[in-house]
Protein backbone atom coordinates (compact mmCIF):
# COMPACT_ATOMS: atom_id res chain seq x y z
CA UNK A 1 0.00 0.00 0.00
CA UNK A 2 1.07 3.52 -1.36
CA UNK A 3 0.36 6.44 0.99
CA UNK A 4 1.01 10.04 -0.49
CA UNK A 5 1.54 12.96 1.69
CA UNK A 6 1.63 16.23 -0.14
CA UNK A 7 2.07 19.16 2.33
CA UNK A 8 1.13 22.25 0.39
CA UNK A 9 2.88 25.30 0.75
CA UNK A 10 5.98 23.43 2.64
CA UNK A 11 4.02 23.83 5.82
CA UNK A 12 3.28 27.43 5.57
CA UNK A 13 -0.44 27.53 3.98
CA UNK A 14 0.46 28.94 0.67
CA UNK A 15 -0.68 27.60 -2.53
CA UNK A 16 2.41 26.36 -3.90
CA UNK A 17 0.60 25.26 -7.02
CA UNK A 18 -0.75 28.37 -7.86
CA UNK A 19 1.93 30.36 -7.41
CA UNK A 20 4.51 28.10 -9.74
CA UNK A 21 1.55 28.80 -12.27
CA UNK A 22 2.09 32.24 -12.50
CA UNK A 23 5.75 32.40 -12.52
CA UNK A 24 5.83 30.13 -15.41
CA UNK A 25 3.23 32.61 -17.49
CA UNK A 26 5.37 35.44 -16.27
CA UNK A 27 8.07 33.77 -17.50
CA UNK A 28 6.49 32.47 -20.78
CA UNK A 29 5.68 36.46 -21.50
CA UNK A 30 8.76 37.04 -23.51
CA UNK A 31 8.37 34.10 -25.71
CA UNK A 32 4.40 35.10 -26.33
CA UNK A 33 5.92 38.73 -27.06
CA UNK A 34 8.37 37.29 -29.80
CA UNK A 35 5.90 34.99 -30.95
CA UNK A 36 3.31 38.07 -31.67
CA UNK A 37 6.25 40.38 -32.58
CA UNK A 38 7.31 37.29 -35.59
CA UNK A 39 3.59 37.24 -36.53
CA UNK A 40 3.57 40.84 -37.23
CA UNK A 41 6.58 41.36 -39.10
CA UNK A 42 5.22 38.29 -41.31
CA UNK A 43 2.35 40.27 -41.94
CA UNK A 44 4.29 43.37 -42.51
CA UNK A 45 7.08 41.52 -45.03
CA UNK A 46 4.13 39.80 -46.60
CA UNK A 47 2.65 43.46 -47.52
CA UNK A 48 6.25 44.87 -48.36
CA UNK A 49 6.38 42.34 -51.32
CA UNK A 50 2.77 42.48 -52.72
CA UNK A 51 3.81 46.79 -52.89
CA UNK A 52 7.12 45.71 -54.34
CA UNK A 53 5.49 43.49 -57.29
CA UNK A 54 3.08 46.41 -57.77
CA UNK A 55 5.68 48.78 -57.89
CA UNK A 56 7.30 46.54 -60.32
CA UNK A 57 4.81 46.10 -62.74
CA UNK A 58 3.41 49.57 -62.49
CA UNK A 59 7.14 50.44 -63.57
CA UNK A 60 7.22 48.30 -65.90
CA UNK A 61 4.32 49.47 -67.27
CA UNK A 62 6.05 52.36 -67.49
CA UNK A 63 8.73 51.80 -69.18
CA UNK A 64 6.89 51.24 -72.12
CA UNK A 65 5.73 54.41 -72.44
CA UNK A 66 9.37 56.03 -72.73
CA UNK A 67 8.80 55.28 -76.28
CA UNK A 68 6.58 57.94 -78.38
CA UNK A 69 6.47 54.59 -81.00
CA UNK A 70 4.36 53.30 -78.20
CA UNK A 71 2.73 56.50 -76.75
CA UNK A 72 1.83 57.69 -79.65
CA UNK A 73 0.96 54.62 -82.03
CA UNK A 74 -1.60 55.12 -84.41
CA UNK A 75 -4.42 52.35 -85.21
CA UNK A 76 -6.67 52.39 -88.38
CA UNK A 77 -9.61 50.44 -88.66
CA UNK A 78 -11.73 50.12 -91.71
CA UNK A 79 -15.46 49.92 -91.72
CA UNK A 80 -15.35 47.41 -94.78
CA UNK A 81 -12.16 45.92 -96.31
CA UNK A 82 -13.85 45.27 -99.35
CA UNK A 83 -13.08 48.19 -101.37
CA UNK A 84 -10.69 50.09 -99.73
CA UNK A 85 -6.94 48.72 -97.48
CA UNK A 86 -5.98 51.27 -94.90
CA UNK A 87 -2.76 51.74 -92.83
CA UNK A 88 -1.37 54.27 -90.14
CA UNK A 89 1.92 55.93 -90.62
CA UNK A 90 4.64 56.73 -88.21
CA UNK A 91 3.39 60.44 -89.06
CA UNK A 92 -0.20 59.86 -89.44
CA UNK A 93 -2.17 62.78 -87.14
CA UNK A 94 -4.68 62.02 -84.64
CA UNK A 95 -8.08 62.24 -86.18
CA UNK A 96 -11.07 60.40 -87.57
CA UNK A 97 -10.96 60.06 -91.28
CA UNK A 98 -13.99 59.36 -93.97
CA UNK A 99 -13.51 58.15 -97.22
CA UNK A 100 -17.01 58.29 -99.42
CA UNK A 101 -16.72 56.47 -102.81
CA UNK A 102 -18.75 57.68 -105.00
CA UNK A 103 -18.75 55.50 -107.63
CA UNK A 104 -17.23 52.41 -108.19
CA UNK A 105 -15.45 51.86 -111.47
CA UNK A 106 -17.04 49.87 -114.14
CA UNK A 107 -16.10 47.67 -116.43
CA UNK A 108 -15.30 49.24 -120.03
CA UNK A 109 -16.01 47.92 -123.02
CA UNK A 110 -14.84 48.59 -126.20
CA UNK A 111 -16.22 47.39 -129.50
CA UNK A 112 -13.61 46.96 -132.47
CA UNK A 113 -15.76 47.61 -135.63
CA UNK A 114 -12.94 46.82 -138.03
CA UNK A 115 -11.10 49.32 -140.08
CA UNK A 116 -13.06 50.44 -143.80
CA UNK A 117 -9.47 51.07 -145.30
CA UNK A 118 -6.02 49.40 -144.74
CA UNK A 119 -4.32 52.46 -146.73
CA UNK A 120 -6.58 55.05 -144.04
CA UNK A 121 -4.18 55.93 -140.65
CA UNK A 122 -6.08 55.09 -138.20
CA UNK A 123 -3.54 56.35 -135.51
CA UNK A 124 -2.01 59.44 -137.48
CA UNK A 125 1.71 59.64 -136.24
CA UNK A 126 3.34 59.91 -132.73
CA UNK A 127 4.17 58.13 -129.95
CA UNK A 128 2.19 55.80 -128.08
CA UNK A 129 3.38 54.69 -124.29
CA UNK A 130 2.50 51.44 -123.25
CA UNK A 131 2.88 51.51 -119.21
CA UNK A 132 1.83 49.17 -116.31
CA UNK A 133 2.64 48.07 -112.86
CA UNK A 134 4.43 45.21 -114.51
CA UNK A 135 6.54 46.61 -116.41
CA UNK A 136 9.79 48.59 -115.16
CA UNK A 137 9.71 51.31 -117.12
CA UNK A 138 6.94 52.28 -119.62
CA UNK A 139 7.39 50.88 -123.27
CA UNK A 140 7.48 54.00 -125.80
CA UNK A 141 6.25 52.73 -129.62
CA UNK A 142 6.65 55.16 -132.41
CA UNK A 143 4.46 55.67 -135.59
CA UNK A 144 5.44 56.96 -138.41
CA UNK A 145 4.32 57.84 -141.39
CA UNK A 146 5.96 55.00 -143.29
CA UNK A 147 3.79 52.48 -141.50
Amino acid sequence: MSTNITIGGLATGLDSGAIIDKLMAIEQQPTDRLNAQKTTEATTLAAVQKFNSALETLMSKAGTLSSTSTLLSQTVAASSTNYLAVSAGASAAPGTYEVKVGRLAQVEKSVYTGVADKSTTTFGTGTLVLNNDALATPVNITIDSNQ
